[in-house]
Parts: C-alpha cells; sequence; structure tokens
C-alpha cells in the first residue's frame, strides 16, 4: 500500500505564510533586510510528512525536531534526523524531507532569508545535537519561537516585524551557540544538585514526553556524575523490586503482594476503605 505523503494539513498545525508584499518590504528596509523569516510553522506528529523542491526556492529552511524522527536529503546526501536536532537547509539548492513512518516527527520550522542568513546557516546541514541536561533551557528556546509567531499572527506593521526579527536572532543563537546560551543565564540550583537537576529535568521534558521522561532521569546522574559533580551511593537490598508499566504486568505484581501478605510480611489490609 502507498503511503500518502503530504506537506501539510497535520492535527494541531501552525503555519504563517508571508505575503510577497511584505517580504519585498523587508527586503527593502536597512534593519531587517540583513535577516528576515518569510514563513514559520509547527507541526506535531506530522504523520506522513514529506517535502521535495526540485526547484529551488531563495530561502534558508530552519527545522528543530522535538519529538520522533525524521530525514532529509541535500547535497546528494541522505541523513536521519532525530529528537532534539536541528539542521538548516541551505538557499538555492535542491531538497527533500520528511517525516519517519513509525514514529513521525514534531518540528518547528522557520524559512529565513537576508544578507546575513548565511552566516548563521554555515555548517549547519548535517543534523546537530541539542541534547537535555541540567542547564539546557529548552523551554525558554520554544518561548522564543512562540514570540516571533504570536507577533506576526498580530500583524505585519513595520513594529511587528522589527521585533519578530530580532527575537529571531536570539532564537537562531540558542541553536548555533548552545554552550553560550546554556551559559548566559545564571542556573538556580547548586552546582551538584540531584535534586535540583532531577526537577530542571523534569519541568524541560514532562509537557513533550509524560509517558517516558521518567524513565530517562538516569540520564540526568550520568551527566552529573561525567561532570564530577555528584557521587552515587549504590545500597544493597535483597528484596526484590516489582513495578507495572503495562497491563500485562498487573498479574504478576497482584500475585507478588498476595503471596507477601500470606508470608505475614505485609498486613492483608494495606489500607482502610473509606
Amino acid at each position: 500500500m502507498m503511503m500518502l505523503k503530504r506537506k501539510d494539513g497535520f492535527s494541531g498545525e501552525r503555519a504563517l505564510v508571508l505575503p510577497v508584499a511584505v517580504i519585498r518590504e523587508m527586503e527593502g528596509e536597512p534593519a531587517l533586510s540583513m535577516l528576515h523569516i518569510t514563513d514559520i510553522g509547527y507541526y506535531p506528529k506530522a504523520w506522513n510528512h514529506f517535502r521535495e523542491r526540485q526547484e529551488p526556492i531563495s530561502q534558508y529552511v530552519l527545522i528543530y525536531c522535538t519529538e520522533g524522527k525524521g530525514w532529509f536529503r541535500a547535497e546528494g546526501e541522505k541523513y536521519a534526523v532525530e529528537k532534539d536536532q536541528y539542521f538548516i537547509l541551505p538557499a538555492h539548492r535542491p531538497h527533500s524531507y520528511g517525516a519517519e513512518e513509525q514514529d513521525p516527527w514534531t518540528i518547528y520550522w522557520v524559512h529565513f532569508k537576508g544578507k546575513l542568513a548565511g552566516e548563521y546557516a554555515g555548517n549547519c546541514l548535517k543534523p546537530t545535537a541539542i541534547r537535555p541536561n541540567t542547564c539546557s533551557r529548552i523551554g525558554e528556546r520554544l518561548g522564543l519561537f512562540e514570540e516571533i509567531y504570536h507577533t506576526l499572527e498580530m500583524g505585519y506593521g513595520r513594529e511587528n516585524l522589527m521585533y519578530a526579527c530580532s527575537v529571531f536572532y536570539h532564537f537562531l543563537g540558542s541553536l548555533r551557540y548552545v554552550q553560550q546560551y546554556r551559559g548566559a543565564v545564571k542556573q538556580e540550583n547548586d552546582e551538584g544538585d540531584l535534586v535540583a537537576a532531577a526537577i530542571h529535568y523534569m519541568k524541560e521534558n514532562v509537557e513533550k514526553n509524560p509517558l517516558k521522561c521518567e524513565y530517562f532521569l538516569p540520564f540526568v546522574v550520568d551527566e552529573l556524575l561525567g561532570e564530577k559533580k555528584a557521587t552515587v551511593k549504590v545500597l544493597k537490598s535483597m528484596d526484590k523490586w516489582y513495578g507495572v508499566t503495562y497491563k500485562e504486568d498487573k498479574p504478576v505484581v497482584v500475585a507478588a503482594i498476595q503471596k507477601l501478605k500470606d508470608d505475614g510480611l505485609y498486613p492483608q489490609k494495606l489500607w482502610e476503605e473509606k
């Protein structure tokens, strides 16, 4: 069965395409002509997403993947894209890109151009990882995107365009110069504070992936160990751990609890019904 390919029309998507007249106005404005947005959008869980441009466009295309997987082809090479990666496709070159069929990506994307566009897009043709860590500021980066989008959504007056494009410099910088972006704000948690680091990680990731976020908490510990900011003591126990992740796990756990009751290790009534 042939997969239905589509460039847009996804549930929950948002997109703005600036009118040609507005783009020409920005190209003639000294400040805006340096770097300006022509299209911007957000595609969540973009099933069957596919875009191919045999005829090159004059804009650079930034795609920031925050969930799922995808791919792109440019300059004769095909690249796989994963969660927490971004890339920038060069202007005036054919390209194609799309979502993986089994685990489609969620992407924030921007088409941009200007006299400085090539400077910001340089060396970004390969996927670049922006992995979450204890000072990643992912939420703030996505907040910048939302500011840009909402400002343009309110209209294309000069002040709106100036503000949106000014914030876009910051958004681009948060990707291109990620270490400087992360280090520019003093973190509230003390160095080596494992609890604060775990809380930060949950805040950054729980809304994006509430079902799996907890699973990756050990990554926080591993990072702090690697940076020599924490030590971990392993406590030995003869007890056996039980947990329920899937419905198939329930009978095993129920039987284990009943055995603990029968052996007198647990009371017959673990809690009183009210």
